[in-house]
C-alpha cells in the first residue's frame, strides 16, 4: 500500500482505468496502480477530478488537506455509521476523573520515557544523562503520584521544557532554536516539528474514527471548538518516537541545510525541497518494522502500531478499563 503527498501546486489528481494519475503543469504524470493507495495528502493548490473524489470516498481513501506549512484544514472521508453505544461509553468516561486520570499518567509517562530514549541515541555526550535522569525521574516518580490532570500537564511542561532546552544545546550546528514555538514557527527545527505533528495528527485522528470514537472528546486535554482533544492525546507519546526522530535523524545525519527554509519577520516557511524530504523521511519512518508494542508478538510497522492503539483505546473504553491501554515505549 502507498500514500500519495501532492506538493505542488497546480497539480491534478484523476483514475484513468486502473491507475490514479497525478498531472502536473509541466505537463509531466505520474502513474499509480489505484488499488495500492491507501491514503493522499495535499499540501498545495491542486485539484481532484469527480472521478477521483467517487474513487476515494468509495474505497475508503482518506484525503487530508493541508497548507504549504503543513496546517491541516480537514479531510474528505466516506460516509461512516457511527457506534452510538460506544460514543456513549466515550462521552461518559471523558467525564470520570478516574479513567481519565489513569489514561493521560500512562499517555504521559510513556511520552517521557521516550523523550530520555531519543536523547541517548542522539548523544555522544555525557551531559546527556543528567537530562535523561531528570526527565526519568519526573516520568516514574512524579507522574503516578499526580492528582489531577492539570498536575500531570504542569509535569509534562516541566519534562518538556528540559528536554528541548537540552536539544538546542546539542542540535548540529545552523539548527539551534531559542524554545518550542508552535504557529508561526520560528526557526527551521520547530518549523519540521510542526509540519510532522500535524501530519501524525491526522493519521491518528482517521484510525479514531474507523474505531468509531470522536477525535473531539478527549480525556486529557480540554474541549475547545475545533480542537480535536482525542487525536491530541492519543498524539502525545508518538512525538518524540515518529517526528521527533525523524527530524533529529534529518538534521544530525546532515541530510537538509538551513538553505531549505525561509525565515523572515512573519516565521519560517519550508521550500518544496525541505517538504519533500521531511515527507521522505516520515514516511520511510512510518513503515520502520519495530516490537515495541508489548502485546503484538511481531514486528509492525509505526503506522501499524498506531492502527493498533487506537484499538486498543476503544477496548479500554468499551471496557471501561484504563490498564487495557498500553502505550508505546522504546528503547
Amino acid at each position: 500500500m502507498c500514500f500519495v503527498y501532492v506538493v505542488q501546486h497546480g497539480a491534478v489528481l484523476g483514475i484513468d482505468g486502473g491507475v490514479l494519475t497525478v498531472r502536473y503543469l509541466d505537463g509531466s504524470e505520474e502513474k499509480i496502480p489505484k488499488n495500492t493507495v491507501e491514503g493522499i495528502s495535499v499540501f498545495a493548490k491542486a485539484q481532484l477530478t469527480t472521478q477521483c473524489i467517487e474513487f476515494c470516498l468509495m474505497n475508503n481513501v482518506k484525503v487530508g488537506f493541508f497548507s504549504e506549512s503543513g496546517f491541516y484544514k480537514g479531510s474528505l472521508c466516506s460516509v461512516s455509521y457511527a457506534n452510538t453505544d460506544r460514543l456513549r461509553k466515550q462521552i461518559a468516561l471523558s467525564d470520570d476523573s478516574f479513567f481519565s486520570l489513569s489514561i493521560s499518567k500512562k499517555i504521559i509517562r510513556a511520552k517521557i520515557i521516550n523523550q530520555a530514549a531519543l536523547i541517548r541515541r542522539y548523544s555522544y555526550e555525557v551531559s546527556h544523562k543528567e537530562c535523561c535522569h531528570y526527565l526519568n525521574r519526573i516520568a516514574k516518580h512524579k507522574i503516578p503520584g499526580a492528582g489531577s490532570i492539570n498536575q500531570i500537564i504542569g509535569y509534562e511542561g516541566i519534562a518538556s521544557r528540559k528536554y528541548f532546552d537540552w536539544l538546542s544545546m546539542n542540535i548540529e550546528e545552523g539548527f539551534e532554536f531559542d524554545k518550542r514555538n508552535r504557529r508561526p514557527a520560528m526557526d527551521p527545527f520547530n518549523c519540521m516539528l510542526n509540519f510532522g505533528y500535524s501530519l501524525l495528527s491526522k493519521e491518528i485522528y482517521g484510525e479514531l474514527e474507523n474505531r468509531y470514537l470522536n477525535p473531539y472528546i478527549g480525556f486529557m486535554h480540554q474541549d475547545k471548538y475545533g480542537h480535536p482533544s482525542l487525536a491530541s492525546d492519543l498524539i502525545e507519546e508518538w512525538r518524540p518516537v515518529i517526528v521527533d526522530s525523524a527530524v533529529l535523524s534529518l538534521i544530525q545525519g546532515h541530510e537538509i541545510s538551513r538553505d531549505c527554509f525561509v525565515i523572515d519577520k512573519n516565521g519560517c516557511r519550508m521550500s518544496d525541497e525541505a517538504i519533500r524530504k521531511v515527507l521522505y523521511k516520515l514516511e520511510m519512518k512510518m513503515e520502520t518494522k519495530t516490537q515495541y508494542l508489548k502485546y503484538i508478538n511481531k514486528p509492525v510497522s509505526f503506522r501499524e502500531a498506531i492502527w493498533h492503539q487506537a484499538d486498543r483505546l476503544s477496548k479500554a473504553i468499551e471496557s471501561a478499563d484504563p490498564d487495557k491501554y498500553v502505550p508505546i515505549i522504546i528503547r
